[in-house]
């Protein structure tokens, strides 16, 4: 990574860079349609830097290794926009069959592996990090591979250029070779841990502000895997996208040992938690121009913030995330990037709603105050979105569990058209985007119509889309109530099971002669019991708690999943599917204006054939 001089005359090329927020499969899906955009207006060609982080990392990933085959198969002057256009098709198609699968519950779906994620060289990162390597990755790396694809493995060597760095010799290239960032956080550090093709560390902090300002212990990059032993040398493409999506407190950090001296031990996180945007990495690699497709979730105003513990905390730490949001984009905007830097986010257009302080004339007339985003309103985007729409989209769960088409192909489309408003009206990026856009039949455009002129079904589906569990109960009742009544049934049974093993017990004499014992008796016999084992906990506290806090670490995180896999598989076999099939385009009604359209058809044909 190059380090930002404190002064540099010299002029310098021009270096596009383009970030993938995070916020799960939502961030995803929009990132696609952002993509899908740009290679229509022939822009991904010039990306040098893609700096991803969580969902952006998940999607900008896999995006790269398509990228690699075409840049390794094709030669700079053969490489064409359409080539890009086709790799966005293929992702559409691939990447929501493979999210489709429902990665988090299939993470669940083996009780053995979900016992082993109680062992400290497991976890349910790296669960997750095997099916990111079977549904995402290995189909497009190499398919008739079986062994883990590592990180030094994805560095893009194009066809005709044997010895080839990015950063030195893309100004000849038409085609640029882009550098993949996969952002996480250092737990160690607080700092920004970044996996590249050639290298994995936190970036030099050189410069003269950063020097006074951070007095944290620095932890040296290497410049090259090849310099580290082989368990780091060999480190997992899988295992970085995994840490850059490790929510803390959801699934466990990734764990690496034994890379630097002095027993430390490595703790990387989301990457979201120092920067969701990954405008750092860009800043880092002194791109001059910027792409910022935000896809996370912006902080909701609310009337009776919650202060119980738990509510309070989460508050404040939404609160210090979209700080930082602020400052970054901030920076972009009102700086001197100001007109080289085109911002997608999923509140584009919304309006600001001022809401007055009360008078004594305002108290009698018992104004309603507002509540939520619902109560807020958009300025006229002309974008080809409704604004129930647009709103319904910017509270989208942030999961990686099965997004429908109907969810899916809505969240393309959003950052689809949001692209084109933005991205043309860049200065900079709008001198060197085609003027002649391709016209590419995307699949997601079929959402069209709905997202134009909204159905009653359609908004109660995204509405929907904002909970994260048993959504098939809110689009279809009738599976709710039978369920409810299957579940009562098993309940009535299990009481009736219980009672009749009572009654069996009950029946052998030594039983009998166990219960016949006189309650004063009892108490006799096992109160020095219940004293020893009192005593012993007090003598043994410290190792008592250590013992529980595994024992709770244990059944929390491994048993008790496991044992609960019937219903993981019940779910992937019944309630998803269910939920998938009501997601799909051809169970909603039509729009108003499409039906029209269709019965002006059928006029017309009519007349035609009198």
């Amino acid at each position: 990574m190059s380090e930002i001089s404190e002064k540099n005359d010299s002029p310098r090329p021009k270096r596009l860079g383009l970030s993938l927020s995070g916020g799960g499969f939502r961030a995803s899906f929009f990132h696609i349609g952002v993509l899908a955009k740009m290679a229509e207006l022939g822009l991904l060609r010039y990306v040098e830097v893609i700096s991803t982080v969580s969902g952006g990392a998940i999607i900008g990933t896999l995006y790269y290794l398509h990228l690699k085959k075409l840049l390794e198969n094709k030669s700079d002057s053969q490489v064409l926009d359409s080539d890009y256009c086709q790799i966005l098709q293929k992702i559409t198609e691939d990447f929501l069959k493979a999210v489709q699968s429902n990665i988090i519950m299939t993470a669940y779906n083996n009780p053995l592996k979900t016992i082993k994620m109680a062992l400290d060289n497991y976890s349910s990162s790296l669960r997750l990090a095997e099916l990111y390597e079977q549904y995402f990755y290995r189909p497009v790396f190499n398919p008739n591979e079986t062994a883990p694809i590592k990180m030094s493995e994805l560095k893009i060597m194009p066809k005709g250029d044997l010895d080839f760095y990015p950063l030195e010799h893309n100004i000849h290239r038409s085609a640029k070779v882009p550098i993949l960032l996969i952002n996480t956080t250092s737990l160690n550090t607080g700092r920004n841990w970044y996996f590249e093709a050639t290298h994995m560390g936190e970036a030099p902090r050189e410069s003269i502000a950063s020097q006074e300002i951070d007095k944290n212990l620095r932890l040296v990059r290497p410049n090259s895997y090849d310099l580290l032993d082989k368990e780091h040398e060999d480190f997992l493409l899988s295992h970085a996208v995994a840490a850059s999506a490790a929510l803390p407190a959801v699934f466990a950090p990734i764990k690496i040992s034994h890379l630097y001296p002095n027993e430390i031990d490595l703790r990387l996180v989301d990457g979201g938690v120092h920067d969701n945007q990954g405008i750092e990495g860009l800043l880092n690699f002194d791109c001059t121009d910027f792409i910022i497709s935000d896809a996370s979730r912006p902080l909701e105003f609310e009337a009776k913030p919650n202060i119980g513990n738990e509510g309070l905390l989460l508050r404040v730490r939404s609160i210090l995330g979209d700080r930082l949001r602020e400052e970054q984009i901030y920076r972009m905007l009102e700086g001197k990037y100001k007109n080289h830097t085109a911002f997608m986010h999923l509140r584009k257009n919304f309006s600001i709603i001022k809401q007055g302080y009360l008078t004594l004339a305002s108290k009698a007339k018992k104004l309603k105050p507002l509540t939520s985003i619902s109560d807020f309103t958009l300025s006229n985007s002309n974008i080809g979105i409704a604004p129930e729409v647009q709103q319904s989209l910017a509270r989208i769960r942030t999961h990686l569990d099965s997004f429908t088409d109907l969810e899916a192909y809505s969240l393309m489309f959003y950052g689809y058209q949001i692209s084109q408003q933005v991205i043309l009206n860049t200065p900079s990026l709008n001198q060197i985007a085609k003027q002649e856009q391709l016209n590419i039949n995307w699949e997601f455009l079929k959402i069209a119509p709905w997202a134009k002129q909204p159905t009653p079904n359609y908004l109660h589906q995204l509405k929907v889309g904002s909970e994260r569990f048993l959504k098939i109960f809110q689009l279809n009742p009738l599976v709710k109530r039978i369920s409810l009544l299957v579940l009562f049934l098993i309940f009535l049974l299990t009481v009736w099971s219980l009672f009749s093993f009572l009654s069996i017990l009950s029946s052998f004499s030594e039983v009998q002669e166990l219960l016949a014992i006189p309650l004063n008796q009892a108490i006799s016999i096992f109160s020095p019991i219940v004293i020893i084992l009192f005593l012993l906990r007090v003598v043994f506290a410290r190792r008592y708690s250590l013992i529980r806090e595994l024992w709770f670490n244990f059944w929390a995180k491994a048993l008790l999943p496991a044992l609960c896999f019937p219903l993981v598989w019940l779910h992937l076999l019944f309630y998803d599917k269910l939920f998938l099939k009501a997601g799909q385009l051809d169970q909603l009604e039509k729009p108003l204006y499409q039906n029209d359209l269709n019965t002006l058809t059928n006029v017309d044909q009519q007349l035609e054939s009198q």
